[in-house]
């Protein structure tokens, strides 16, 4: 017995926003290139620096755009630096205050005994004044 004719099985619908596979051959399959390029400048014998990975610890905290750790290591050692820098620069100041603070007792005491000296002359001799 034959069988009678029957049409093939009609394609299964896809799901919208989904597309067929297309069929690719070995020899047409295109290879994918690398993302990341060098820079002419580059030293390509040079170690890659190591960075900083980026994972968020908190949602919606980006690290992407953080500098990498060694970048931000050196800011913090010259930062650091010019603190203690500042601090001893602050030091000195304070010192030359005080000695200027010393200095300005010493002359204020000066200035005290010359006017009782001028007092104490002013009334010895009140006619001194007049004469010139």
């Amino acid at each position: 017995m034959t069988r009678p004719h029957v049409p093939p099985n009609p394609p299964r619908p896809t799901r919208p926003g989904t597309t067929k596979p297309t069929e690719t051959t070995s020899h047409t399959k295109e290879k994918p290139t690398s993302t990341r390029k060098r820079v002419a400048t580059e030293d390509p014998y040079k170690k890659p620096s190591k960075t900083r990975k980026t994972t968020t610890s908190r949602p919606g905290l980006d690290l992407s755009n953080d500098p990498p750790y060694d970048q931000v290591e050196g800011t913090v050692h010259r930062l650091i630096k010019g603190w203690n820098y500042l601090k001893a620069e602050n030091q000195k100041l304070e010192q030359k205050i005080l000695l200027w603070k010393r200095r300005e007792g010493e002359l204020v005491e000066q200035v005290r005994k010359l006017v009782l000296i001028q007092r104490a002359a002013d009334t010895a001799f009140p006619a001194y004044d007049e004469a010139y």
